[in-house]
């Protein structure tokens, strides 16, 4: 009599030896700890110290995987001769990984996190790879850097024209083992994602390995009897899953045991949403905030910009507009710190490659993206600099075909300020961050499709891209105009009638953005 399919439930130390020598591994999860199989990549850590094994490794991941401090994520392939080649689009949380690729001990193919993600699904369909307009004008093309961490590397993204029409061609390549993360399977091997904050692209990885031949792993906290999940509930089938690891105790995130109000399973009062402190961070979003418009759909990025969804809590405005994540998530209030890309309070949630599709075709009226280098063009750049190469994450997938996008940054890198009434006082003076060249570009308005011109919204002034240059248009109180460009290290265009930031941005009350928000249009 036919035995009923089980997936074979093994220890980490046994997954990690089903990884030879050269294998390409995909490795799941986003942000900080959501859906990483952190106990597998642990052992394999521990085996490669152990025995050397297994070496030059090929990894790919969609997104960021670290927290900043320990070796968590793929901070655990910090070690000479374990990883030949990445394919990735984060190393922020990454820093001895980080430095590795700096120094040229590994190379990697860095990449729009959205681009990767659609890969696997092109993989899995068989088809030769994913064809976009995402990465054009920005060092992924290869008339720029074409994505490559080191110039001698070989080519891998290629330029493509159909009809006339310029697209980015990335092609497939097969891999041979998965590692993903879900809260719950049954003995079959059946996936739910109940607990976490994120569903990923579990699904779409998992289809991508085994069409490639090869295996995949899926940790978990618990293992249910046959037929006891809801099978509406299933993420991905057990048809996908090799192997279970059992983890009971991983948490959610890196920073966080579990919550239920991540996981959708219940809301929390706006009062639970721990407010900005006065400073320029608050300042920045606040000013932001004002160019919302009522009823449209928007993403919100990390870092400075993460700060505007704070100040729609505090007011009590989230729910007049849509604020979304690429995580997947609608509505709510977008998480911050290392718990980013999760978020409390949100209507759906969806996968990550579906929310990048959705992102890709226009569908976003504005994002709020924080920026690192800013020149006269109004290019931005987030992803490397002299001493760091962190990558871009979403942020060209997410900004390229937005109606707006609204940049978010402080004047200069690492200056001290501190309030002083409606303005400031500057203690220390930080490094230019409006700079005549970009030490790489991440964002060309030139070449991105948004109906809008961009903002660019600091402490101390405001610009604005005006026939393809950049504009000063406010600056704030107790500021003189030529102060904020000697912190410049370019001189900007200067609008006909400079307008003073409101000085309500800096009152320790809330209320200012609800009353100067615009009326509801359309973008």
């Amino acid at each position: 009599m036919p035995v009923p399919r089980e997936a074979r439930v093994v220890t980490a130390g046994e997954a990690a030896a089903l990884v030879a020598d050269g294998t390409s591994v995909a490795v799941g999860g986003t942000g900080c700890g959501h859906l990483v199989a952190e106990s597998v990549l642990a052992a394999l850590e521990e085996r490669f110290l152990e025995v050397g094994r297994p070496k030059d490794l090929t990894l790919v991941h969609t997104m960021g995987l670290g927290d900043q401090k320990t070796n968590r994520g793929i901070e655990h392939f910090a070690h000479s001769g374990f990883v030949k080649t990445f394919y990735g689009s984060h190393y922020a949380h990454n820093k001895n990984l980080m430095a590795m690729l700096l120094a040229g001990e590994m190379s990697a193919y860095v990449l729009p996190a959205g681009v990767i993600c659609q890969l696997y699904r092109e993989i899995a369909a068989g088809r030769p790879g994913l064809i976009t307009k995402t990465g054009i004008g920005t060092f992924v093309d290869p008339e720029l850097e074409g994505a490559r961490s080191h110039p001698g590397m070989a080519e891998y993204v290629r330029r493509l024209e159909i009809d006339g029409v310029r697209y980015l061609f990335y092609p497939s390549f097969p891999i041979q083992v998965g590692l993903i993360r879900a809260s719950v399977a049954d003995v079959e091997g059946n996936l739910c994602m109940l607990d976490e904050p994120a569903l990923g692209d579990n699904l779409q990885l998992a289809q991508a390995v085994k069409n490639s031949g090869g295996v995949v792993v899926a940790q978990v906290a618990q293992v249910a009897a046959r037929h006891s999940l809801p099978s509406r509930l299933v993420q991905v089938p057990a048809a996908l899953i090799d192997y279970l690891v059992v983890e009971p105790d991983a948490p959610v995130t890196y920073v966080t045991k579990r919550s239920d109000a991540y996981s959708g399973r219940y809301r929390v009062p706006a009062t639970a949403i721990e407010p900005l402190p006065g400073g320029p961070r608050k300042v920045i979003a606040r000013r932001a905030a004002q160019l919302l418009k009522p009823d449209t759909l928007v993403n919100l990025g990390f870092g400075v910009a993460n700060g505007v969804a704070t100040i729609l809590a505090e007011e009590g405005l989230e729910a007049i507009l849509n604020l979304t994540v690429e995580q997947g998530t609608y509505g709510g209030n977008p998480a911050v710190g290392l718990d980013a890309g999760a978020a409390v309070n949100y209507d759906a949630l969806i996968d990550v490659p579906t929310q990048f599709d959705f992102y890709d075709g226009g569908g976003l009226d504005q994002t709020f993206l924080s920026f690192a280098q800013v020149d006269p063009r109004g290019r931005v750049n987030v992803s490397r600099f002299a001493d760091k190469l962190t990558g871009p994450g979403g942020f060209i997938d997410i900004s390229r075909r937005a109606g707006q996008v609204v940049f978010l940054g402080m004047l200069t890198a690492g200056a001290r300020l501190t309030q002083a009434g409606a303005g400031w006082g500057i203690e220390r003076e930080g490094l230019p961050k409006f700079v005549s060249t970009l030490d790489q570009v991440t964002y060309d308005p030139a070449t991105a499709e948004n109906r809008i011109s961009p903002v660019y919204i600091t402490e101390r002034a405001v610009f604005e891209l005006r026939s393809g240059r950049l504009t000063l248009t406010e600056i704030a109180p107790g500021c003189s105009l030529e102060s904020v460009i000697a912190a410049m290290g370019f001189r900007p265009e200067v609008a006909a009638e400079v307008k003073e930031m409101p000085a309500r941005l800096f009152d320790a009350e809330a209320g200012f953005v609800r009353s100067s928000m615009p009326e509801a249009a359309p973008v």
